[in-house]
């Protein structure tokens, strides 16, 4: 199994995961129809790589906290949370 906290894969992470703007837009509309009227405080980013997407999602529900959580410790530091066990 390869110990991704030993290798540089956040310094190309975003990049190489990046479908454009039209698709995280059509993913933002789509929950956004699944959670309109509805008051959303918290947010879970289950496998949040560099916290990308949760950016917009936080974006879209404005003042939600948001909750990161990926199994490779170097995504999160560049995701500006480190998640103690």
């Amino acid at each position: 199994m390869t110990d991704y906290d030993r290798t540089d894969i956040p310094t190309g992470y975003d990049r190489a995961r990046d479908h454009g703007p039209e698709v995280l837009d059509l993913w933002m509309r789509t929950i956004a129809a699944h959670v309109e009227g509805r008051s959303i405080t918290r947010i879970l980013d289950l496998g949040c790589g560099t916290g990308r997407g949760g950016e917009a999602l936080c974006c879209l529900r404005g003042t939600a906290t948001r909750y990161r959580t990926d199994r490779r410790v170097c995504l999160l530091c560049c995701a500006g949370t480190l998640n103690a066990d």
